[in-house]
């Protein structure tokens, strides 16, 4: 008999819940809105780390673009981005660029 009046007050609490939600003044706007920060002008971590740029050692770049050392002789002709110097013996290269020499060398082949 107990478990009957507890799910009897569960079922009308949430009855009583569901009208309370159906009688929102704005209809375009949501019941409930939680705010992660991006309300406020703060971007989340995961948008953070979307937009700042990631640098490649030489070794990840010869990787992906299989030019390994001669890699120094493109950026000095020119043909390759610049490199980073970030650290006394530290560089790297901006990942979105090494992929935006790849995408054109790709569009050029597929020209030819």
């Amino acid at each position: 008999m107990a478990n009957q009046r507890k799910s009897q007050k569960n079922g009308e609490e949430r009855e009583l819940i569901h009208k309370a939600f159906a009688l929102v003044p704005f209809p375009n706007v949501p019941v409930m809105t939680v705010c992660t920060g991006e309300c406020y002008g703060v971007k989340s971590v995961a948008a953070q780390a979307q937009t700042a740029p990631t640098l490649l050692r030489r070794k990840q770049v010869g990787a992906r673009t299989g030019l390994a050392r001669t890699i120094y002789q493109h950026v000095r002709a020119g043909a390759f981005s610049a490199l980073i110097s970030h650290g006394a013996k530290s560089i790297g290269w901006i990942e979105a660029e090494v992929k935006a020499w790849l995408d054109a060398r790709i569009g050029h082949s597929r020209k030819a």
